[in-house]
């Protein structure tokens, strides 16, 4: 087993490729400390193995989401334009040692640009007002109404997907070439 299983590292890839989960996810809750290691495989790797050409990912890892770029760095540096990463984000789950923002600085670095972002809770929150920005559609979704922002500059993004209380949903990023 790599490390240690908490209810914030569920799951944590390990360099090894060895996943480790509970083996009753409800023991999560209860601190049990009964684990077992599932091998899994980065995207990396899959699309090395499988020779894979990704134009889309769409992810919805519930916090995990800092492992999976990680583990997806060679894929977007060699992406062709128009590859698309959609994200549905988590910013509790983020911190210092797990940096969403250290994932995304290495995506703008390498060409990527924010297509949109959807907001959570509410149209048109505070923190989107406060940085002039409008919604350019209000969608129904999940019992809410949502904005779509686009036109976002990289700092701003950052700070609206790493918000806390959150007020981002989801994230679309695209290679820009």
């Amino acid at each position: 087993m790599f490390g240690k299983l908490t209810a914030s590292n569920l799951p944590t890839l390990a360099p090894d490729g060895a996943h480790t989960l509970p083996t009753n996810f409800s023991s999560v809750i209860e601190k049990s400390s009964v684990f077992q290691s599932i091998p899994c495989m980065t995207i990396d790797s899959i699309v090395a193995n499988y020779g894979l050409n990704l134009m889309l990912i769409r992810m919805d890892a519930e916090g995990h989401e800092v492992e999976i770029l990680n583990g997806m760095r060679a894929t977007s540096v060699r992406a062709h334009s128009g590859f698309t990463i959609l994200i549905e984000v988590h910013p509790s789950a983020y911190s210092d040692t797990r940096s969403f923002t250290d994932e995304l600085n290495f995506l703008f670095d390498n060409n990527f640009k924010t297509s949109f972002i959807v907001s959570a809770g509410q149209a048109f929150p505070p923190l989107f007002k406060s940085l002039g920005l409008s919604p350019v559609h209000i969608i129904p979704s999940d019992g809410f109404q949502r904005g779509i922002f686009s036109n976002i500059s990289r700092e701003d993004t950052i700070q609206l997907v790493s918000a806390i209380p959150k007020c981002s949903r989801y994230i679309a990023l695209s290679k820009s070439i």
